[in-house]
């Protein structure tokens, strides 16, 4: 049943969620949720979580988190996503860092208080709800690129998250 993406959703009564969740409308009824959503070449994409408020837009997990919980599952264990070592206010309009945590891997990598995020990995972040949906899919022990502003320059960093709780 063919659907097209409308937009993410990242919050939900103003509250953050984990990941973003994909808005998808139909010229039908919903799918039932746990139905997959296959590009034209039969690619899994995303699986419908549920309806929205209109009987023909759904929400939709993306294959990505998808993958990205059955990672760890596999693996014998619980989701563990990837620490940074760093604090920002859901408050802020931008992805601005309120505090680097001592000994982690922010600091070590030089991140300081007052830098603005601007990209985790391929993410573009442009608000805090963007930033934790890139959390979500850090690794621990797999690097990644992060990039920001500290004033008006430019920087990049590549930092290795640690497991929660710090290295």
């Amino acid at each position: 049943m063919p659907g097209r993406v409308l937009d993410w959703t990242k919050q939900v009564n103003a509250k953050v969620l984990p990941f973003a969740l994909l808005n998808v409308a139909f010229d039908r009824e919903v799918p039932l949720p746990g139905t997959p959503l296959l590009t034209r070449e039969g690619k899994v994409v995303a699986i419908i979580f549920q309806s929205a408020a209109s009987g023909k837009i759904a929400y939709a997990i993306p294959a990505e988190a998808v993958h990205r919980v059955l990672r760890d599952f596999g693996q014998g264990g619980p989701l563990v996503r990837g620490w940074l070592g760093l604090a920002l206010r859901a408050e802020n309009q931008r992805a601005q860092v309120a505090r680097v945590l001592p000994n982690s891997p922010a600091a070590n990598a030089g991140l300081l208080a007052g830098d603005i995020l601007t990209n985790i990995g391929e993410r573009k972040i442009s608000d805090y709800a963007d930033s934790a949906n890139a959390f979500f899919y850090l690794i621990p022990g797999a690097p990644v690129r992060v990039q920001l502003l500290r004033g008006a320059e430019p920087l990049e960093f590549t930092l290795t998250p640690a497991p929660p709780g710090g290295m």
